[in-house]
């Protein structure tokens, strides 16, 4: 069997994974920034290349074992990029009905006072647990002291404080600074690593 058939259907098998998600629209996530947009490009050619590669390493005989090792490549290096980072994956945050709530509702604008989204936004609670608030930046929150991190593509992340006291809609609009091209085209190849929680 040809060594071209062979790599072909390894990076096929890599590839099939992303074509699964594009067609159940499961997760389909959309770089807005260009750069950030490159550097998730670069690793996932990478990727590809890198399983096509080991086809032709491990000596396979067949295109279905080829499809099948090209298969598991990036999951295993995938899987453990994310397990250095499962310790702070952030969790959904809970619409539940509870008296001593507060809303949140976070904006950004970049530095030419354009509205940014969609953003990232997680609060942190005085106990360390992450809560996930969507790519709206809103949320029903308990009462309490929050650290509120916000980021998007191709801007700095900002990080601020706030106190929600119950029944209460708390606004909290910030300032996002334009990052460098290096960092935003290396945030690109960190993003197959990252596990966001879908909305």
């Amino acid at each position: 069997m040809k060594k071209k058939q062979i790599f072909l259907t390894g990076i096929a098998g890599a590839f099939a994974p992303q074509i699964l998600r594009w067609y159940s629209q499961a997760s389909v996530d959309l770089e807005n920034d260009p750069v950030q947009l490159a550097g998730r490009m670069f690793i996932t050619l990478l990727f590809l290349g890198l399983a096509g590669y080991i086809t032709l390493l491990w000596d396979v005989r067949s295109l279905k074992e080829a499809f099948f090792i090209g298969l598991g490549v990036p999951s295993i290096i995938l899987s453990a990029g994310s397990d250095l980072g499962s310790l702070a994956k952030p969790g959904q945050a809970q619409a539940q009905v509870i008296t001593s709530s507060a809303y949140l509702v976070v904006s950004a604008k970049n530095e030419k006072g354009e509205n940014i989204a969609p953003l990232r936004v997680m609060a942190t609670d005085e106990q360390g647990k992450v809560i996930y608030l969507g790519r709206k930046g809103e949320a029903l929150l308990p009462a309490g002291r929050y650290t509120i991190t916000v980021s998007a593509g191709g801007y700095e992340v900002e990080t601020r404080n706030v106190s929600l006291v119950a029944k209460q809609t708390v606004k909290l609009d910030v300032t996002l600074k334009d990052k460098s091209l290096a960092d935003r085209f290396i945030q690109g190849i960190q993003r197959p690593f990252e596990q966001r929680p879908l909305n």
